[in-house]
């Protein structure tokens, strides 16, 4: 089952199978009872992520830690708990609704958009990508019996660490245009600053692409110092 990587898909699975007798309607009743219903909205709000601010995201983290720690310990299966395998697919399609809230706030550019902007959106995602995190990793290391390790999404964390880089460099490229006035950006070749940055996908925290991060983010500073 591990194809299935959206929500409506995984609530389309639930909802498919639950009118099965037995646990495993169970279990799909339970979950349609705790992440779909008319109260809490869990559905709604995270196919409607990159609309949420900042305030509301923590609310929506605080309702899926409830609502699905209520699932997870849900004693009224005529069979086995709710598995673990089921719950790390959910919990890794809600990791990929906040790494996808983080990539669309960074197309607006490291540079072409105001600092301001840019911080906001480093913001919104960062404490999206944060509080949840650090929910998921806390409820199944401390919090919920039965589960075994503990949750961690590396992809998450390469984009929480890549979101702070790419507040740094741009607000490295402040500083440089508040010491170069206007007439001197031009002759000292401030623009190649963020040229350094131009042929590199800044959302994308892969492996493969990291060589390129790198080399583009130590250009870039070696620029400033260059300039300065």
């Amino acid at each position: 089952m591990g194809a299935i990587n959206t929500f409506n898909n995984e609530f389309a699975y639930w909802t498919a199978i639950g009118q099965q007798d037995g646990h495993v309607g169970a279990r799909a009743q339970a979950f349609a009872k705790h992440l779909d219903n008319k109260k809490t909205k869990i559905h709604t709000r995270l196919e409607s992520l990159s609309d949420l601010k900042n305030d509301e995201i923590v609310r929506l983290v605080d309702d899926l830690h409830d609502r699905l720690a209520a699932l997870w310990n849900e004693d009224g299966f005529k069979g086995p708990s709710f598995p673990q395998h089921r719950m790390e697919n959910l919990f890794r399609i809600i990791g990929r609704a906040f790494l996808t809230k983080a990539k669309n706030g960074l197309r607006i550019g490291m540079f072409e958009s105001s600092f301001a902007k840019l911080n906001q959106a480093v913001s919104s995602a960062s404490v999206a990508i944060e509080k949840w995190c650090e929910t998921s990793a806390n409820v199944t290391e401390h919090e919920w019996n039965r589960w075994e390790g503990k949750y961690e999404d590396p992809d998450l964390g390469s984009m929480l660490e890549r979101l702070g880089e790419v507040l740094k460099v741009r607000a490295l490229y402040e500083e440089l245009l508040k010491i170069f006035p206007r007439e001197a950006q031009t002759r000292f070749g401030l623009k190649s600053f963020s040229k350094a940055f131009e042929s590199v996908d800044c959302t994308n925290t892969e492996e493969f692409m990291q060589n390129r991060w790198k080399v583009s983010f130590f250009l870039g500073v070696l620029e400033s110092f260059l300039l300065t």
